[in-house]
């Protein structure tokens, strides 16, 4: 049920940090249903990113391409708030030759209705993980 939230955020997003900055975000629906494609611009300066949100078999899984020239898997370990909160942690990666190099490791998403979601995400390096920061996602009209 969580991934059919991710399915339903198709369209576009306007993103703002708490850090300040803002990012236009399209999302759609891929192949069959099976995949959500989040395509990010300007989270880093004229920097595109690519998130995917699926599933593989029984757990929801998404890969995030970094600006880091990395691409963490963060598998769903945990759902609060009545479904509408999900933790995502690192399982592995790809252009990570140890888990100490810098890294996204663990995202929380926050469904607040059907125009507004939250993601928060950490950075993972060097043994510390810190959060870097929330961005508040509203739909675009």
């Amino acid at each position: 049920k969580f991934f059919d939230r991710f399915k339903a955020l198709q369209g576009t997003w306007i993103g703002t940090s708490t850090k300040g900055w803002k990012e236009e975000t399209t999302i759609r629906t891929i192949a069959q249903g099976s995949v959500v494609q989040f395509t990010s611009f300007d989270a880093h300066p004229n920097e595109t990113m690519l998130t995917l949100v699926h599933m593989d078999s029984d757990r929801l899984l998404i890969t995030h391409y970094c600006v880091a020239k990395n691409q963490p898997r963060l598998q769903l370990t945990s759902l609060e708030d009545e479904g509408k909160t999900g933790i995502f942690t690192f399982l592995d990666g790809t252009n990570l030759p140890s888990r100490e190099k810098g890294h996204m490791d663990k995202v929380v998403y926050r469904f607040r209705d059907e125009d507004r979601f939250t993601s928060q995400w950490t950075w993972y390096q060097n043994g510390q993980e810190r959060w870097m920061e929330e961005i508040v996602n509203e739909r675009k009209r």
